[in-house]
């Protein structure tokens, strides 16, 4: 027998419980033989963050929210405020489209599942002992700090605005992102162990201090 023929009698074998399955690939990944295959949705392919859009969707039909919600967690820490100001470029790659001309209300989907829920949770890993400062509270510094402080690292975020959020808070519109919502997040960060220092600027002597008091700096300053 081939190897091609190998390969086709081992695939005609996988069985696959499509209650189960929601096509995130990791089959594909981890499979030692190399015979299984899965096309990506084209939804998943548009998403830049990769988010396992099919997923989630397929999820909240089967009524597993707490699932769906957590799917996207895994990948997005501020999901809350992602489906706010998301363009949702997965609706406009949706296969629902070449059937009646109207995408699934992906975006929507997810905004649903996180409308009125807790702010989530950052559960940091065991002390490094590493002191990283980040100049910038908005959305690339919270970003550092989510991820700095879960992976176990003292973190202190420092900006000149009295609230933190930058241009999340300060250029959209509140009907759009409200305060609200963005607070959450930040209380988030907060009760996982991230400091905020505000109303304070960092000139070049406070850049110096901050660099001798820390094993690292991020200076997240945005394009302002």
């Amino acid at each position: 027998m081939s190897a091609e023929n190998i390969l086709e009698a081992l695939t005609d074998n996988i069985v696959v419980d499509k209650s189960k399955c929601i096509f995130c690939g990791h089959c594909a990944e981890k499979c030692v033989l190399d015979n299984i295959r899965i096309n990506r949705a084209p939804c998943s392919g548009a998403c830049p963050l990769g988010l396992n859009v099919q997923g989630y969707v397929q999820l909240i039909a089967r009524g597993q929210e707490d699932r769906a919600r957590q799917l996207i967690a895994d990948v997005l820490p501020f999901a809350p405020v992602i489906c706010r100001i998301c363009d949702h470029p997965c609706e406009h790659a949706c296969n629902r489209r070449d059937v009646d001309g109207q995408a699934v209300s992906i975006n929507g989907l997810k905004r649903y599942l996180f409308a009125g829920m807790p702010d989530g949770e950052l559960c940091p890993a065991a002390a490094t002992g590493k002191k990283v400062a980040i100049v910038g509270a908005g959305p690339a510094g919270m970003l550092a700090a989510y991820d700095l402080r879960r992976a176990g690292h003292d973190v202190a975020v420092y900006d000149a605005a009295p609230k933190a959020g930058g241009l999340l808070r300060s250029v959209l519109p509140l009907w759009k992102l409200p305060d609200s919502v963005l607070d959450g997040q930040i209380a988030m960060l907060e009760k996982g162990g991230v400091t905020f220092h505000l109303g304070q600027r960092i000139d070049k002597a406070g850049l110096g201090a901050l660099q001798a008091a820390h094993d690292a700096v991020i200076l997240a300053l945005g394009a302002g």
